[in-house]
């Protein structure tokens, strides 16, 4: 067998694109020694998702053995070269089982999959920060997305994060955003408070403290506090 041929059955078989067995006979081999590649492999899939996508493996009860995990193997078995990727279908997956009505999939969960998705996402945005000698004033951090849920999925994220788990919060819309911090490179996430937003727009429309505080009906100290902590987190970025 030519080299080329005996690596597509081998990518078959690890991939649990054909059964195990089948792909042994083919290639004169133990299939037990072949199963451990395919079990190597699944626990990488299973790894990929745990790493990017704690909260929501915890919330919708994913394990390494569960029904969901097996359905999702079955629906995007591993294709890419890279097995980091092997998380990428899983939002779209989770919307699918929620849209065919599947119970054990909730719409708070998709929504917390996206989220979490997003931020990897952002830790890969090639966009380049400026250089703090090269400003003239404040800007907004390149690397921001502004993104909207229905749910409060940035607040329960972040409680997660910090170790307080509780209920999944009753619908609310709620915005998040997220960058890369300026400092460290490391993503970020941030719920979209009224004052951040207002920096957000203080900043894209290039308005001084002042300004923004009268156009606001505001006093300058709140305004100017409000730009400080939104400098010292990363959202703006300024000489």
């Amino acid at each position: 067998m030519r080299l080329e041929a005996l690596q597509q059955q081998m990518h078959a078989a690890v991939k649990d694109l054909r059964p195990v067995a089948e792909v042994a006979a083919v290639l004169g081999v133990d299939p037990a020694r072949l199963a451990i590649y395919r079990r190597m492999v699944r626990a990488h899939v299973f790894t990929a998702l745990s790493s990017r996508l704690p909260a929501t493996l915890r919330l919708l009860g994913i394990t390494e053995g569960s029904a969901l995990y097996e359905a999702y193997l079955a629906a995007h078995p591993p294709r890419e070269a890279t097995l980091p990727e092997a998380a990428a279908a899983f939002p779209g997956f989770l919307a699918q089982r929620l849209e065919a009505g599947d119970a054990s999939v909730t719409a708070f969960g998709v929504a917390l999959a996206e989220l979490e998705w997003a931020l990897f996402q952002v830790n890969r945005d090639p966009t380049p920060l400026p250089e703090w000698a090269t400003l003239a004033g404040p800007v907004l951090n390149p690397t921001l997305q502004v993104m909207a849920w229905p749910w409060p999925v940035g607040s329960y994220l972040t409680a997660h994060n910090q170790g307080r788990v509780g209920e999944v919060p009753a619908p609310a819309e709620e915005l998040v955003l997220l960058f890369r911090r300026p400092a460290s490179g490391n993503p970020c996430f941030y719920v979209g408070t009224p004052e951040r937003l207002f920096v957000i727009k203080m900043v894209h429309e290039g308005l001084s403290v002042e300004a923004a505080a009268r156009l606001g009906d505001q006093a300058v100290a709140p305004v100017a506090q409000a730009l400080a902590s939104a400098v010292e987190i990363g959202l703006v970025l300024a000489p």
